[in-house]
């Protein structure tokens, strides 16, 4: 299958798209080789599989439908709630106008086709063919389910790539020529790609008299030096094991051993909190049996961490997804 085979959805007006960079020979003194690995030379991973049509329903507990469409393509070999899900969420376009995705093949291509795109732009691979390669490894690899992104990626990237959509103006990008944050004009031409950000906290700290340089840094690298305690200050993010106020407690407000060599690491261990005290009354707390006094207990533990802690709390992460056909405009 060639790539002007894979249909693009009616989606109404749009704008000329991303125009990707290719050299004038296709070839660069530095960039990475991509062999094909998955995939198969001269055949498109879409080409690979087999295809079915499908209906992608989502009921109430009334049975009532609060999404449906029709006639999607699917691959065979993916559930029904796989797919329920996919179309739902992750299909661009409103239902109620016609003008939507209405295959995973322009889902999996605009993503995989903008990112390989905008690498060869950038000269990340050695030649075009590099670039080709590296499509259609990405390309096979998800349609496969061996790896997938996450909902920001097949939310924005490639819609303007791909579809030419320019989206509304807000937030900011980075510029790499002037090497500063400036405003965006068009939402989808520089999409936000990933649901964790941080913010500049320069100022706020400058006002408490601390200086702070940002250093960023890919995600392994900044948690290899927090884990070994080599960090001054480090901003990340958390999330919770699962649904109770111990699995904050046990690792913020919880370190047994605050020796180097200690068995267990929590998160007061990797900013060397030592806090007997406050390990005693957290380890007190998950063995109360009494509701309002564990309740009691975890309220006065997240008081002191907030007084005493290590921790500065920016704000909490809020996903939030529009899942009614007659939603306009709305952009996470």
């Amino acid at each position: 299958m060639s790539e002007e085979r894979i249909s693009k959805p009616d989606l109404g007006t749009t704008v000329s798209g991303f125009q990707p960079w290719v050299g004038s020979t296709g070839q660069r003194k530095h960039g990475l080789k991509i062999e094909q690995y998955f995939s198969t030379p001269g055949v498109h991973p879409f080409d690979q599989i087999e295809w079915e049509h499908r209906t992608a329903k989502i009921s109430d507990e009334n049975g009532k439908a609060i999404f449906e469409q029709k006639d999607v393509e699917v691959p065979a070999n993916w559930s029904q709630l796989a797919t329920k899900v996919v179309v739902s969420k992750y299909f661009y376009g409103d239902v109620s106008t016609g003008q939507r995705e209405n295959s995973v093949k322009q889902l999996i291509h605009r993503v995989c086709r903008a990112i390989a795109d905008r690498g060869k732009r950038d000269g990340y691979f050695a030649t075009d063919a590099d670039a080709d390669n590296f499509y259609h490894e990405l390309t096979w690899l998800c349609v496969n389910q061996y790896g997938s992104f996450n909902s920001p990626v097949w939310f924005n990237v490639g819609l303007y790539d791909v579809y030419g959509i320019k989206g509304s103006e807000h937030n900011f990008y980075w510029d790499q020529k002037l090497n500063k944050p400036l405003p965006c004009p068009s939402s989808y031409e520089f999409p936000q790609a990933s649901a964790c950000f941080i913010q500049s906290v320069q100022d706020t700290m400058g006002r408490a008299g601390i200086k702070v340089s940002i250093i960023p840094g890919e995600q392994k690298q900044v948690i290899t030096k927090y884990r070994a305690r080599q960090h001054q200050i480090v901003a990340l993010y958390w999330s919770p094991d699962y649904m109770d106020p111990h699995s904050n407690a046990d690792s913020f407000a919880r370190n047994p051993d605050n020796s180097d060599d200690a068995k267990s690491k929590p998160l007061a261990w990797r900013n060397a909190w030592e806090i007997p005290e406050i390990t005693a009354l957290t380890d007190a707390a998950v063995r109360e049996r009494d509701a309002d006094k564990r309740k009691a207990m975890y309220l006065d533990l997240q008081r002191r961490l907030q007084e005493d802690g290590p921790f500065v709390i920016m704000f909490q992460n809020l996903n939030q997804t529009a899942r009614r056909t007659n939603v306009r405009g709305f952009v996470s």
